[in-house]
């Protein structure tokens, strides 16, 4: 399993082999799978370790991830005032949607406090829930047990393997956390050591979007493909996107009550798996507050906000099992808290059961400044006060329930019929568990069928295209031999420089940190297990990308004293015959170009007078004796006079430079010529650097790239900064020959 960053095909597209075992391309049918043989998820009011911690920690509060990251979630919307998601690192197919959350990410969240010996136990209140996704609930399960155990033991689950005693008493792992007076439930799917930290992750699995979309058409919607890596539809990125709008939120949270570094995502249709990508915690939090560095501090004002509005909760109906609907305005500035008693025994004859509503307003202010977007003014120093109060609503029971029946009512889904069926033939479809085996927990309802729209209709057809593709590419791959990506043992060892590299890396790693530690802090122990380090080749093809600017850009050069404007020409051409020695003549002819119109800008904007000449020598190396020249008023005139007197018909007269601009040397200087009875100044070859011999700039060849397919290379006349074409000249035969062009 790789932890780098990206996703990683199961099967490569374009060469067709496998990066992983062919078994985990394929997903079981769920009508194969037995569920009773698989343990099955333990309620936070079941949970007798959970009680038992609790009561032993002092706790008044606790749950689990799947019960508390929905109330989390709203108090975050409400701190946060619906803080604009980032999406900096989709493409431009996504920026111009809404980084906002998704619909289904603002519904109200319904939890029970379960009340026991003064300790209060939250479960997740389903009876409002729709029972659209039960497919995706049974498929998610599956599949966790299809990822996390071998082959042979997947199969001891299927309906037809043979019934085995338990040879594994133990139950599922779960790490308990404290925050204040919360204990918090969290299970552990994976762990590895390579990764920071505690080393484990969650193993998430993710639904292509017809299936999450249109639920009940399972069968069709199993067909939509993710085809690429970008775009709108069926891609990777699509999947990212609606992954940040919809469950990042909730799966930063887990991943923090968990202690987890990050969550590893199997995308799937339901019949085949497409990929993993890993998605470290750091990862979701820049994509949530567009900060890696303040998701600690944001979950720890939400978990201290979560205890301060269940305490208030709880005191409205003191010792008593309570339901609980929460839900954030649309504009972020009230949260709304239902609360009523599950049992109620009224004491007299028509008494009305008794429902309370509560309105959270909450003021950020951050170093003492009130602040509306919280998220943005978080830093790694500051002081985050959250000024909140909770109001009871004074209106009759009649009101406050109706008010919250339409909230309920919101969590209830209307979906659309599967493609060519009937009501009848839809209700027994859902007498049968939707294909699952599994007995639905409600009767089928005509009235929440809904009619389909152009989205649901442009899904549907390109779930059907990716069955026939799917088809296709079964039969063309049909008696063909089944490559899979391997690694050789002797490829798995280290060749001796490379662990000569990590040996010496670790060495001064080692050096500088112990003389970055003071020697009052020398009692401190130090781990002295080495880090994992990974060496990567980089393509050939691709070195001239890693020149570091300075190396060839003498702009940013520092030197004592100023040039004159013809040394910087020179340290400019021996530059150019650097860049066509060492880097691909695309490469050289790109950076050549930027480098004149640096000169040009510099020489048509900034004014720093050179008083008189000074006498240069030949530099070892152009780039050390290089720094930016600015031209004098006087120079700029001169070189006015000269293009107007190019332009001017008739006689022409050449201008006269002032001589403490250019200053001459006994080496170099620029001498008037008559070329085609133009005036123009000739600039002296430069000094030879290695074994390239030297070259005029005038015959510094640049590319042409719309005569690149021809093979001929223009030549260019540059002593005026202005490149005309003068003649061709054949393309030499290797940029990088080292012989001159």
């Amino acid at each position: 399993m790789s932890f780098s960053p990206g996703v990683h095909w199961i099967r490569d597209p374009r060469s067709r082999v496998y990066n992983f075992s062919p078994w985990l391309q394929g997903v079981p049918k769920l009508s194969t799978f037995d569920f009773d043989r698989v343990t099955g998820f333990i309620r936070s009011s079941k949970d007798a370790t959970l009680f038992e911690a609790t009561v032993r920690e002092n706790c008044k509060f606790a749950g689990s991830t799947s019960s508390l990251t929905g109330t989390l979630s709203h108090i975050y919307m409400l701190l946060s005032r619906f803080h604009p998601l980032n999406f900096s690192r989709l493409s431009s197919a996504f920026a111009h949607l809404d980084p906002t959350f998704s619909y289904g990410q603002r519904l109200p969240a319904a939890v029970i406090l379960n009340y026991r010996d003064g300790v209060y136990l939250t479960d997740a209140d389903s009876s409002l829930d729709s029972d659209g996704t039960m497919v995706l609930s049974y498929m998610g399960t599956m599949l966790e047990k299809f990822f996390t155990v071998p082959k042979a033991e997947f199969q001891t689950f299927l309906r037809d393997a043979p019934l085995e005693p338990d040879s594994d008493p133990r139950r599922e792992a779960y790490r308990y956390a404290k925050y204040g007076n919360y204990m918090m439930r969290s299970q552990l799917d994976c762990q590895d050591n390579r990764l920071p930290g505690t080393g484990v992750f969650d193993i998430k699995t993710r639904a292509a979007k017809p299936l999450r979309i249109d639920p009940l058409n399972v069968e069709e919607g199993s067909g939509y493909l993710l085809r690429t890596l970008f775009g709108r539809y069926e891609s990777f990125e699509s999947e990212y996107h609606d992954l940040i709008r919809s469950a990042f939120l909730k799966y930063s949270m887990q991943a923090r009550i968990g202690n987890m570094d990050g969550v590893m995502v199997a995308y799937h249709n339901t019949a085949q798996v497409f990929g993993f990508q890993y998605i470290s915690l750091e990862e979701m939090d820049e994509a949530l507050y567009g900060n890696s560095a303040v998701g600690q501090d944001i979950f720890t004002g939400c978990v201290s906000m979560l205890e301060a509005i269940n305490t208030e909760v709880v005191a409205c109906f003191p010792q008593q099992t309570v339901s609980c609907l929460w839900k954030t305005a649309d504009d972020g500035q009230v949260m709304h808290v239902f609360v009523e008693p599950t049992h109620w025994e009224p004491s007299t004859e028509g008494e009305e059961k008794p429902i309370v509503q509560l309105d959270i307003v909450v003021e950020n202010r951050v170093d003492g400044r009130l602040i509306e977007d919280v998220v943005n003014e978080l830093e790694d120093t500051f002081q985050w006060n959250i000024t909140y109060s909770i109001n009871h609503v004074d209106e009759p029971y009649s009101e406050i329930r109706a008010r919250h029946h339409g909230f309920a009512l919101t969590k209830e889904r209307f979906l659309p019929l599967p493609s060519d069926t009937t009501l009848e033939q839809m209700e027994e479809l859902w007498s049968t568990g939707m294909g699952t085996g599994q007995a639905q927990k409600t009767a089928f309802d005509p009235s929440k069928i809904s009619a389909t729209n152009s989205f649901i209709n442009n899904i549907r057809r390109r779930s059907r295209k990716g069955a026939e593709d799917t088809m296709r590419m079964r039969k063309e791959d049909r008696g063909k031999k089944v490559v899979i990506w391997t690694q050789r043992d002797d490829e798995q060892q280290l060749e001796d420089w490379e662990q000569d590299v990590i040996d010496e890396g670790l060495a001064l790693s080692e050096e500088a940190a112990d003389a970055a530690v003071p020697e009052t802090h020398s009692s401190l122990v130090r781990s002295t297990k080495p880090r994992q380090l990974r060496l990567q080749r980089e393509p050939s093809n691709t070195t001239f990308l890693r020149y570091q600017k300075a190396k060839y850009d003498p702009w940013d050069a520092v030197q004592s004293s100023p040039p004159s404007f013809q040394d910087l020409v020179r340290a400019r051409d021996e530059l150019a015959i650097k860049l066509l020695r060492d880097m691909p003549y695309a490469a050289a002819a790109l950076m050549y170009d930027k480098m004149k119109m640096r000169l040009s800008q510099d020489a048509a904007t900034e004014t720093v007078q050179t008083t008189k000449p000074r006498k240069t020598t030949a530099p070892q190396d152009a780039l050390s004796q290089v720094k930016t020249v600015r031209w004098t008023s006087q120079a700029k005139k001169a070189d006015s006079a000269q293009k107007s007197a190019r332009q001017r018909p008739g006689p022409r007269r050449q201008a006269t430079t002032p001589q403490e601009t250019v200053p001459a040397t006994s080496s170099q200087h620029s001498q008037p010529s008559k070329r085609d009875g133009r005036a123009s100044t000739e600039v002296a070859r430069p000094h030879q650097l290695g074994s390239p011999p030297a070259i005029d700039i005038s015959d510094l060849m640049i590319l042409n790239t719309k005569q690149l397919k021809k093979g001929t290379w223009i030549h260019a006349q540059t002593a005026s900064l202005k490149a005309s074409l003068i003649r061709r000249v054949s393309r030499p035969q290797s940029p990088s020959n080292g012989n001159a062009p």
